[in-house]
């Protein structure tokens, strides 16, 4: 996946340099814009699976098999992106599915160690 491969080139601080530029002005270029996007894709799926999640629709152990380590170590790389993106766009609400769900499954996983 696309996004997967720009993470690992822009890493956590370039994501959170990159929501500066995008978000608060900071003269993102078109391809930064462009990444931006792509590099979304992720997150925006955690979000889905979190809200599906959180409604019922999936449970925490089918998700815990399918994404479980993706989706925790995928929240540890954009905790801070997230919290800039919050910031920036005045949204604290930002993300939060994919918040809970990432704590949901590291505390799913401590109690089946």
């Amino acid at each position: 996946m696309q996004a997967q491969k720009l993470f690992a080139d822009y890493t956590t601080e370039g994501i959170v340099t990159l929501v500066h530029k995008v978000y608060e002005g900071g003269g993102a270029t078109d391809e930064e814009v462009g990444d931006y996007t792509t590099l979304e894709a992720l997150p925006n799926l955690w979000e889905t699976i979190g809200v599906l999640e959180a409604e019922g629709a999936i449970s925490l152990s089918v998700i815990d098999r399918m994404w479980g380590a993706a989706i925790i170590q995928g929240w540890a790389g954009w905790e801070e992106p997230v919290a800039r993106l919050r910031t920036a766009t005045q949204t604290p609400g930002s993300y939060a599915y994919f918040e809970r769900l990432a704590n949901k499954l590291i505390r799913y996983e401590r109690r089946r160690s």
